[in-house]
């Protein structure tokens, strides 16, 4: 893909800021994968929500080696524990589902047959009325991550900004408009106890413009 390892911005909104956090993994040694999902906003009280892969090593089942964090807290540390946050605006769910249910690809790099089923995290976002629904299937060190939700006042950020015209959600109107760059870790979204195990940014494998000059 287009972006190094670090902490990018998958969508920024009046309501819910979104952040990801892109990293090298075993089977992705030079694009970086989806190793963490991480959100705040009015939407969800203004409280923090956090999945990432903390390890220390993979594990299996491969969901061993991540956790969920909200408002400070570990949710969802079991197979089969659902949540529902005291104000009602975070609903989730840790349980073997279907990825297909909730994208064609969702089970994309992370393998399997249709139909099977992996545990995985469900985000029920903003209450009833909220509109916003996070997916998060985690692999050995990587996850796949599927967000389905309806347009926000002031969206934009990698996932575009939904006004419908795609000629600017292109590379270079994304980096003109600074959604290229990583975020500075002092303005991460994700707490510290979701920190990655060591070496998570650093690309072990030879980079993408190498890979292209052996086509």
């Amino acid at each position: 893909n287009m972006y190094d390892a670090g902490e990018f911005k998958f969508v920024t909104s009046s309501a819910l800021n979104i952040n990801g956090r892109l990293g090298y993994t075993q089977a992705y040694t030079s694009a970086a994968s989806t190793i963490g999902v991480s959100m705040r906003g009015p939407l969800i009280g203004g409280k923090t929500l956090a999945v990432a892969y903390v390890g220390p090593t993979m594990q299996t089942p491969a969901y061993k080696g991540w956790k969920v964090m909200y408002d400070g807290q570990e949710i969802l540390q079991t197979l089969n524990s659902p949540y529902l946050s005291p104000d009602g605006l975070v609903k989730a769910n840790f349980a073997e589902m279907d990825p297909t249910d909730f994208c064609v690809q969702c089970r994309s790099t992370i393998g399997g047959v249709v139909g099977q089923l992996y545990a995985a995290y469900v985000f029920e976002l903003g209450g009833p009325d909220g509109g916003m629904q996070i997916y998060v299937l985690p692999g050995p060190d990587l996850s796949n991550v599927a967000i389905t939700m309806r347009k926000l006042d002031g969206q934009d950020g990698l996932c575009g900004n939904f006004n419908c015209n795609k000629t600017d959600d292109t590379k270079a109107e994304l980096r003109a408009r600074g959604w290229i760059e990583p975020v500075d870790r002092s303005a991460s979204l994700f707490p510290a106890e979701l920190e990655s195990p060591e070496g998570w940014n650093v690309r072990i494998g030879p980079s993408p413009d190498e890979i292209m000059e052996q086509c």
